[in-house]
């Protein structure tokens, strides 16, 4: 989705996520379909954009990136999510 490719490279956005949160504050982000255990590296593959977005989180101050599948959003496909904070 292309406003998904211009708020993930939006330094204004991910300062947005990070002011919004108190210091207890924790984000939970859908970030595409899960990875499978044979998928290149996000950096390299067509996620390329959820791994920058995850550089720019730390980048501004989120203490820690949790990546996890959710299999009850859609039968088909794992969704991958991180938690941060």
């Amino acid at each position: 989705m292309s406003f998904a490719k211009f708020l993930y490279s939006n330094d204004d956005f991910t300062d947005a996520l990070y002011n919004a949160l108190t210091d207890e504050g924790v984000l939970i982000m859908q970030l595409g379909e899960a990875p499978w255990s044979t998928s290149v590296p996000d950096e390299l593959g067509k996620s390329h954009m959820r791994a920058s977005l995850e550089k720019d989180l730390i980048r501004f101050g989120f203490q820690s990136l949790h990546q996890y599948e959710e299999v009850r959003y859609l039968k088909q496909f794992p969704v991958a999510l991180t938690r941060s904070r």
